[in-house]
């Protein structure tokens, strides 16, 4: 790689380009696995926002790529930035109470013309039907499920691995066939 900002441990804008142009088909697929995962949840972004903007910032250089790191993982670690920044943000907006919605009079509540975005009873059980089918199909695998686990929780594959014991290539095995069964299970190549 031809670095002009190499003697700072950073890849220039020119690298980011070269390494995204270059990225295979299989390392795109990952990506997006990667970006559905850490989107899990967020209140605001979907994985295709979360994967946008990982890009814009590695392509733009507000989020500098170190070239000591893999380009797949730098931006797998900044999906995990952005959407843990946003899980932060969400959890620090100040909550309003229904007394601070009151109506001119003060006896009138705006609460009926607020839409209400939590999960419904089905929403609920649809989750949790696919949480349990998710667990059955790893349900002879301990390590896949110490993946799953240790990812839910956030946790960074080498924390996975230390948690768990697992060697590096026990660990890459075990995603793999995660991602075999997954999308095996669900029709996605």
């Amino acid at each position: 790689m031809s670095n002009s900002n190499n003697s700072s441990g950073f890849a220039s804008i020119d690298d980011v380009k070269v390494a995204f142009v270059s990225l295979t088909g299989e390392e795109l697929v990952k990506l997006k696995q990667i970006a559905r995962l850490r989107s899990h949840g967020l209140p605001t972004s979907t994985w295709e926002d979360l994967l946008q903007e990982a890009l814009f910032r590695a392509l733009t250089g507000t989020r500098q790529w170190p070239v000591s790191v893999p380009f797949l993982a730098f931006l797998a670690q900044t999906m995990r930035s952005i959407a843990s920044d946003e899980r932060r943000r969400a959890q620090d907006i100040e909550v309003i109470t229904e007394s601070d919605l009151r109506g001119d009079e003060g006896s009138t509540s705006l609460l009926n013309d607020i839409a209400v975005t939590t999960a419904t009873p089905e929403l609920l059980a649809e989750s949790r039907s696919a949480l349990t089918e998710i667990e059955n199909l790893f349900s002879n695998d301990p390590e896949a499920r110490q993946i799953l686990e240790g990812l839910a929780l956030g946790a960074l594959p080498a924390e996975i691995q230390a948690s768990s014991g697992m060697t590096p290539v026990r660990y890459s095995s075990a995603q793999r066939r995660i991602q075999r069964t997954l999308a095996k299970q669900y029709g996605q190549e």
